[in-house]
Order: structure tokens, then sequence, then C-alpha cells
């Protein structure tokens, strides 16, 4: 359950791992994504489990160790918070609080803003970066499209892009 601390202002998306949430945190009122990842770890992993069973608990796994390694990283969304279960018992989703972008570059590009040679520049630098930075650690980002770069126009002068993982 997320914590009370965070007001759910409305829906963004969902994948196949779970769906996330535009929230306001009101502790520094700054708004926040919050992903749901349900039933994240079954009940038990055990040798006869299922392969999706293992699949999804590792996934889960890999994306926190990802998030964790990369939140220094320029242009890569910031992992802001995980949030703890109370017991282990009732342990059975996992919420990730992230930094929000308002949307993807997909929706971006086909809104019709105007954008000058030297904003597509600036766009392409940032995307550019971030895949250094990520590809500089070791990993390779294997979903690579317009839905999860994040992007935001500022003023009409300055673009920034975020690499969503």
């Amino acid at each position: 359950m997320i914590p009370q601390r965070y007001v759910i202002a409305g829906g963004i998306g969902r994948g196949s791992n779970g769906c996330v949430v535009s929230c306001t945190d009101q502790f520094t009122n700054e708004r926040v994504a919050v992903k749901k990842i349900r039933d994240a770890f079954p009940a038990k992993i055990e040798a006869d489990s299922t392969m999706v069973e293992r699949m999804c608990a590792l996934r889960v796994l890999r994306e926190l160790k990802i998030l964790i390694h990369l939140v220094d990283c320029p242009n890569v969304v910031r992992l802001q918070g995980i949030v703890v279960p109370e017991n282990y018992e009732e342990f059975k989703d996992v919420y990730i609080i992230t930094d929000i972008m308002p949307i993807d570059l997909r929706s971006f590009l086909q809104s019709g803003a105007l954008l000058s040679d030297d904003h597509v520049r600036y766009l392409l630098y940032q995307m550019l970066t971030a895949l250094h930075h990520i590809h500089s650690t070791g990993i390779i980002h294997r979903d690579l499209k317009p839905e999860v770069c994040c992007a935001v126009l500022c003023n009409n002068v300055e673009c920034f892009v975020e690499f969503c993982l």
C-alpha cells in the first residue's frame, strides 16, 4: 500500500511490470511517479515454481539494482525511494518512487510543438549522454523507444530528456 505521505493525482500508464501513478509527496510537495508491481514475489519460490514466477521476481530485482546503480547519472530517471512493507508475511507488491516527467517523447513529438534545429540537437545530445552513462556501467537498455524517453519543454526554450528504465 502506498504510504499516506503520497497523495495520488492520477494514472500515468501501465506496462508489463505494473502500473504507474502520479502522486504528490506531502513532505516535500513534489510530484513523483509511483510504480506498483503487483505480486512481484510469489509466496514461495521453490524448485517446483513456474519459470514465470521466478522471472517476475528476477525482473523486479534487476530493475531495482539498475535504478540504484544509475542514481547519479544525468538524463536517467532518478530513484527516490522504495516502499518497504510493514511485515514480511504481507510482502507481495513493490512500490518504486521515481522522478516524474510530464510527457513521453513520442507524445511530445506528436503534440505539434515547434522544435528548432537547436532543440533537436539538444534532445539528441541528452539521449546520447544518457545512453553513454548507461552503457559505461555495463548496462544495455533492451527497450529503446520514444515511450521510454520522457521530455519536457520549458518556456519554449529548454528541452530536457530522461530515460526511464
